[in-house]
């Protein structure tokens, strides 16, 4: 049997602690049914920390199954999110770091949800390694962890030891991740369909909203935001935007990607991939039009763009996402 064990502090997310412990629940009583695999398959999820209880984010009291300093060997660990609090927290948590170390001295798997990340980070096992979190947090994650390969757009990073997982419910696919891993693909399709979920999402970048990089001293760059926003759907030219600023291509171009990081062309397609995004969201609009309102002429390079910025074609991103009226 495996031991899963599943951390939980305050202002954790209850509901991602009980909906592992649950899935894993699922996943045994499709390996008891089965003839293919022995008990040694089954799961022993359990809740742990540093105290007997803890308060969640939304104050429902979490017990703990067991105590760390009670726990000497675990197959998996996986780090709930944090949704207050979040650095207060980590700062607070230094058993819980030197137990997470310990335990993968001994060859457990370190997994997190979300901003269980910062956590998991903090242990300096993730230095060098590829890692996800919460796309909201993304900014944070850099700047607290600037030696992790931080890679927001997959949903699961895997490092083989280390495992993290992107936004909050995305701790469903790293259940069934880790499932097939364990079991097979035949225990890992039978858990995905009774949760209604589906197995292969592996990407992040239909759910990312884009977030323009506002807050910095750079008056120019702010101009020339203000601009690129308010007329995004005209031919904008990077020469003329510099002209309009009065400083060169270049220099825009190096002050652009210092206070945004990103450059300027980059920067207009971010906002009207997100400008095409809302309106597949809320209009029947043909991706023609959308791709004229926008301010681009070429409809199939505008597709290509759209599906090489965000995971899917235009078509699949408008049946996903599409508000229902």
């Amino acid at each position: 049997m495996k031991t899963v064990a599943i951390i939980a502090v305050d202002n954790c997310l209850s509901s991602v602690v009980y909906g592992v412990k649950d899935i894993f629940g699922i996943a045994n009583r499709f390996i008891g049914v089965s003839k293919t695999y022995t008990p040694k398959e089954l799961f022993n999820p359990i809740i742990v920390g540093t105290n007997q209880t803890v308060s969640s984010f939304s104050d429902i009291t979490i017990n703990i199954d067991q105590k760390i300093h009670e726990i000497d060997d675990v197959d998996y660990i996986i780090i709930a999110p944090i949704s207050s609090k979040l650095r207060e927290t980590v700062q607070q948590s230094t058993m819980l770091i030197t137990w997470m170390k310990k335990m993968a001295d001994r060859g457990a798997v370190l997994c997190s949800v979300c901003t269980g990340s910062f956590l998991l980070a903090q242990t300096g096992l993730l230095n060098n390694k590829n890692a996800t979190t919460n796309p909201n947090l993304a900014m944070q994650f850099r700047k607290d962890y600037p030696k992790v390969n931080l890679d927001i757009d997959k949903l699961i990073t895997d490092n083989g030891n280390i495992i993290c997982c992107g936004a909050t419910y995305a701790f469903v696919d790293l259940v069934i991740y880790l499932l097939e891993k364990n079991c097979g693909f035949d225990i890992a399709i039978e858990c995905a369909r009774n949760l209604v979920t589906d197995k292969n999402r592996v990407d992040q970048r239909p759910y990312i909203s884009f977030q323009p990089r506002q807050f910095h001293h750079d008056k120019i760059v702010h101009s020339v935001q203000q601009r690129v926003h308010e007329n995004y759907q005209s031919p904008l030219t990077l020469e003329d935007l510099a002209s309009d600023a009065a400083v060169s291509v270049r220099n825009l171009t190096r002050r652009f990607k210092a206070a945004t990081d990103q450059t300027p062309k980059s920067y207009l397609q971010s906002i009207r991939i997100n400008k095409s995004k809302e309106m597949l969201e809320t209009t029947d609009l043909s991706f023609e039009k959308i791709t004229l309102l926008v301010g681009y002429e070429d409809v199939r390079s505008f597709s290509r763009l759209f599906a090489k910025k965000i995971g899917v074609s235009p078509k699949v991103y408008r049946e996903r996402f599409q508000i229902r009226r």
